[in-house]
């Protein structure tokens, strides 16, 4: 994961709480192949058997937002997705300004507020490949985890085995 932005974090912490699966700044195909393949800010899965992608495209300026906007950026991902949602602090964008067919939510000091769902516009279910880089994704983070807990548990043991002594 490349450094994630800390609004995408707080969006992904919030859709976690809510039961799903995110994977933040993720790649939509393959790095190595292309250099130019679009990335999510966040990619996110309800837990179900009937896999659907949404991707929220998190914006912090008005002017990244309409750069978006206006050149079309946001239509690439229902190549992948089923839904795209824009995530922004409130009050930054008019509900009006944001395309019809794409979700809103927006974050506040009291934290995050869905709005519109936007219309399932993409494919049904996400490519074959953006699945496999999200199941290699996971395992790696687990991986890095379960690598800690065994730090934390040998440190554990080498302090219980020197106060046995």
């Amino acid at each position: 994961m490349r450094n994630a932005n800390p609004f995408s974090l707080s969006l992904a912490d919030y859709l976690v709480a809510a039961g799903w699966l995110t994977y933040v700044e993720m790649p939509l195909g393959s790095v190595t192949m292309n250099e130019h393949t679009q990335r999510a800010d966040v990619l996110a899965f309800k837990k179900s058997y009937h896999l659907q992608a949404v991707i929220y495209e998190v914006k912090q300026s008005r002017g990244d937002f309409l750069a978006d906007v206006n050149s079309g950026k946001y239509l690439g991902y229902f190549k992948v997705a089923r839904r795209v949602v824009f995530a922004y602090p409130q009050g930054m964008v008019k509900a009006a300004e944001v395309p019809p067919e794409c979700g809103i939510i927006t974050h506040s000091a009291k934290g995050w507020h869905a709005g519109r769902s936007g219309h399932p516009q993409g494919v049904p279910s996400p490519p074959y490949e953006v699945l496999l880089a999200c199941l290699f994704r996971g395992y790696r983070e687990e991986q890095g985890s379960r690598v800690l807990r065994n730090r934390i548990n040998l440190e554990d043991n080498v302090a219980l085995a020197e106060r046995a002594k």
